[in-house]
């Protein structure tokens, strides 16, 4: 069971989660110094992402979304 284009990259499966692992976990870090739950923005982020415009992507970070009106 492994990532098909993770031999492609160089990099190990376990590697390629360790990343991913810290990219999340430096999000979740980020709506904490925001004062934003984490739990709340990433359902929200999850649930816009599918139809928001690319070029529009930094008003989906943490410091940027309003979830008071959600």
């Amino acid at each position: 069971m492994g990532l098909p284009w993770a031999g492609k990259t160089g990099c190990s499966p376990v590697q390629i989660r360790v990343g991913w692992g810290a990219v999340l976990y430096s999000l979740i870090g980020t709506c904490r110094l925001n004062s934003v739950e984490p739990e709340a923005w990433l359902r929200y982020v999850l649930g816009q992402i599918q139809d928001w415009p690319v070029n529009r992507l930094r008003d989906l970070l943490p410091w940027k979304t309003d979830l008071t009106s959600t």
